[in-house]
């Protein structure tokens, strides 16, 4: 359970997370490791079991991007199968044809994918995307906010108000929120 939330905006992507984790039975931690971090060019967020995220923060190595690679080409033939393979190494997945036990919210040169459980990408048409439990909370607060103009002035602001929006009406989501530039 979680909430992660990314808001493309002029200078960039501007992504936020919550701390929450929680298990099967409903019991629910705040973590000191943020949901987000840096690999290379790429600002990852996951949503889904939290050991995911504890792998690919430490043992994901990305080969750099070539100039005249779309984001998008490098994001499904370099970082999806990088990603495939960490999980099979690291047992997250039984072998390569497994579900990945989460999604992640990817964001490098100004844009913002997300990588499904089956390890497909797609790139929201929208400015803004979530992944998590609270996402359609949040989705719903950034339509409103957008649609008022909030965000021009601050970004940042829009996306707290998405992550408490989320943190208000999912129990799977909880303050303390980090945000930062992707």
């Amino acid at each position: 359970m979680t909430i992660i939330v990314s808001l493309r905006t002029p200078d960039g992507v501007v992504v936020g997370a919550d701390s929450c984790l929680s298990d099967e039975s409903g019991n629910r931690n705040r973590s000191r490791l943020p949901k987000l971090f840096r690999i290379g060019a790429v600002l990852i967020g996951y949503a889904g079991d939290a050991r995911l995220g504890e792998v690919l923060r430490y043992q994901l190595q990305l080969a750099e991007r070539h100039p005249k690679t779309d984001a998008a080409a490098w994001i499904s033939t370099v970082v999806a199968p990088a990603i495939r393979q960490v999980a099979v190494d690291h047992h997250l997945v039984a072998e390569a044809a497994d579900l990945l036990p989460g999604t992640l919210l990817l964001v490098t040169d100004g844009r913002a994918f997300i990588l499904h459980s089956d390890y497909g990408v797609s790139e929201p048409v929208e400015r803004y995307a979530a992944i998590g439990s609270g996402e359609r909370l949040a989705v719903g607060a950034l339509h409103g906010l957008l649609h008022l103009g909030i965000e021009l002035d601050d970004p940042e602001a829009a996306i707290k108000a998405a992550l408490s929006a989320a943190a208000e009406h999912d129990v799977g989501c909880m303050a303390p929120f980090t945000v930062e530039r992707g």
